[in-house]
Formats: structure tokens, sequence, C-alpha cells
């Protein structure tokens, strides 16, 4: 008798499968029984068989997994699709035969009439369209509205889904984009708006008087090619108490693929400290967050005043703006500074800090004393920095119990 598989691994397939089905705009719910999967609720109920999957799952790699749950949410959907009752035929409609002449000559009319307003030039070129009461007549747009409450609605459920995943420890890959965006934030001290700074030139072309544009580095090619509907980078001030002032990058669309590709998110980090060099950033983070929330994932680099600098950096952005917060409010979270909490930090010395964030695949850089320290995390692992920050946090004395 074999034994039931892993619900770690039976939750991660399961979760697989529903992103994928949100993504082909079907609702409902995956549930794994045995050796068949099925999609309930919202609809007629569909099943599809995983044959061996389950006991191939842990030998897969994140996108063979990605690939055999979109092909079987495919299967799930469309056999949904094909067991909705087809439309009833239209009732056929005869034409009584003594009507039929009169029809001819009704359209023969019709069809004269319409030659006519076609050669005719209109009475009034500033209004061809116009109706009795003198105003020109439009088709009303419908359901905008709810289709665009839809799309936030399903954005939101497939990146919570994601984010589940991220707290687990599970890599994600370039197809969990969708409810993502990415930021950047770059902070100095608090004397000038940076958001019309001229070192961004060279790295986003902005829209005429807007604060948007797109991403146009040469160093970070793979990033800069990237375009479609709604990728772009919102530009906005960004303020840390009353000391740090600075500016916040936004990624959207397709750019936010790359920071989920492995081989490209280099870039992203490659642009953060090349653009923190230009602008003279004392405090740095790049991250990943659901869009439509304030919770801080994903996390990739971080940069400070020397090691404790970098190790506060990390603790503000990541742990304090976890959901809940692991961090004390009063002790580093979003209502306290970031010099504070560097203030707190001094003790822990290069070497605590490598060690620390170094159990989580981190790494550190920098020339020592006061200068600028960054802290990385690689890619595999989504959760890596989130763990390494509480960890910091505790070393700092300033972790919520949990």
């Amino acid at each position: 008798m074999t034994s039931p598989p892993d619900p770690e691994l039976l939750f991660d397939l399961e979760t697989l499968v529903a992103e994928a089905v949100a993504r082909f705009g079907t609702a409902g719910r995956v549930r794994v029984e045995g050796d068949r999967i099925h999609l309930q609720g919202h609809g007629a109920n569909t099943t599809a068989p995983i044959g061996p999957l389950l006991e191939q799952w842990d030998e897969l790699s994140p996108e063979l997994k990605q690939r055999r749950a979109t092909a079987l949410a495919r299967q799930l959907v469309e056999r949904r699709r094909a067991s909705s009752p087809p439309p009833a035929p239209a009732r056929a409609f005869r034409l009584p035969s003594a009507l039929a002449p009169l029809l001819i000559l009704t359209a023969g009319g019709a069809a004269v009439y319409m030659a006519y307003l076609k050669l005719t030039p209109p009475r009034d070129a500033e209004s061809p369209s116009a109706t009795p009461g003198g105003s020109a007549s439009a088709a009303p747009v419908l359901g905008s509205e709810a289709y665009e409450q839809e799309r936030q609605a399903r954005e939101a459920r497939v990146c919570a889904l994601t984010r589940e995943r991220v707290l687990r420890g599970t890599t994600v890959g370039p197809m969990d984009v969708e409810g993502w965006v990415v930021e950047l934030v770059l902070l100095r001290a608090a004397d000038a708006d940076l958001t019309f700074d001229p070192a961004l030139a060279a790295f986003i072309e902005r829209r005429p008087g807007q604060l948007s544009g797109r991403f146009v580095w040469a160093s970070a090619p793979l990033l800069a090619e990237r375009e479609g509907p709604g990728t772009t980078v919102e530009i906005a001030d960004a303020r840390e108490g009353e000391a740090l002032r600075g500016v916040r990058l936004t990624f959207s669309g397709r750019y936010v693929i790359s920071y989920f590709t492995e081989t490209e998110r280099s870039e992203y980090v490659r642009a953060a400290a090349a653009l923190s060099d230009r602008l003279d950033a004392r405090y740095g983070a790049l991250f990943a967050r659901c869009a439509r929330s304030t919770t801080h994932e994903l996390g990739a680099w971080f940069r400070g005043p020397g090691p404790a600098g970098a190790a506060a950096s990390l603790v503000h952005f990541i742990a304090g703006q976890a959901a809940p917060a692991q961090v004390l409010p009063e002790q580093g979270g979003a209502s306290a500074g970031l010099p504070e909490l560097t203030a707190r930090a001094l003790p822990l010395d290069r070497a605590r800090v490598a060690r620390t964030i170094g159990a989580h695949g981190g790494m550190i850089a920098g020339k020592g004393g006061d200068s600028a320290t960054t802290l990385t995390f690689p890619f595999k692992d989504g959760n890596r920095a989130g763990r390494a920050s509480f960890d910091l946090a505790r070393a700092l004395g300033v972790a919520r119990s949990l």
C-alpha cells in the first residue's frame, strides 16, 4: 500500500494549477484526490488525470512544474467549457409569401436612400450625425468598469496565492508575475526632490510632462528591451521620517518578468547599484510586492552606510514592512527612522552580519567603515531575504514575538 502524498506537495501542485486556472479567466477551487485533479465551483465540475506527477514532483525543475501545472489547468478549463450547455438554437422563421414582394421593395428603397446619404454632403460639417436635439449621439462603452474590477480582483487573487508560496520558500518564476510590481527605493539626506534629478535621465526616458516612462539604461539590455501594455516605470517622491528623502521607482507590466527570471534579475541589481551611486543614495532597497498591498516580499538588494546601515535597511524594508510586521513599531518598523535603527545595529560588525545573512544565501559587499555596503540575495527561494531580516531583527532585539 502506497503512503499518502505529502500535504506540502499537494498544496504546491494545487496552488500552481489554481493560479494557472485564474490566468485562463476561470474561477473555481482546485483539489487533488488520488490520481486525479478536480476543478469545482463557479461552473461545471471537471477532472483530469495526473498520472505519476506526484511521485515525480520533487525532481522537477520550477519551470517544468509550471508547465505541467499549466497543462493540467488547460485541460480542466477546456473540459469545463466543453461541458457548458450550448446556446439554444434560434427558431426558424418563415416569411409569409404575401409579404415577400413588399420586403424586396422596402430593401430596395433603403439601399437607394443610403446611397443618397453617402453622395450628399452633410448640411452641418461640424456635427454630421447631429440628433434632433443638436448633440451628436455616441454609443456608450458598456462593462468597462466591471471588467476592470474583475481584472483587479483576479490580480489580487493570483498574487496572494504566489505570496503564500514565497513565504513557504518556493522559487517562483516568470509565470507568476500577474498582480506584482518591483520597487527600487533610494534615500539620502532630505535636502532635495530627487524625482527630477538629471541622473535619472540615463535610466528612464520620461513621457512628456509625466512622472513615468520607460527603462532605457543600456547596461541592462534585457530589462530595457521589455515592452507591452502597462510596461512602465512610475517615479515618486520617497520619504522616511524627517531625515531622509529620495525617490521610489515602481516597475510594472513586462518589466516584472525580468525580476522573476533568474538570468535577468541581476540586471535589476546592477541598475540599483549604479543609480544609487549616481544619486549618492545613503540607503536603498530593491524588492517585489503585490501591487495592491504594502507588504514587501522577494527582497534582492539592500544598501546602507557600513554593515550596520545595510542591516538596518534590510530589517526596515522587509521585516518592518511584513504582514504581520516582524519588527516592533517603536524599534524599527514603519514609524521608526533608519538612522535610529542603524545606530542600534552598530554593535553588529561585518563578520556578524555576513554570518547571519550567509545562513540564508545572502552576501555582503563594501569597503568597510561607514562606506556604502550592500546585501544581496540569490534568486532561488523567494523568502531568503525575509528570513534573514527576521534573524537580524532578533539580533538587534527589535523582533516582534510571532
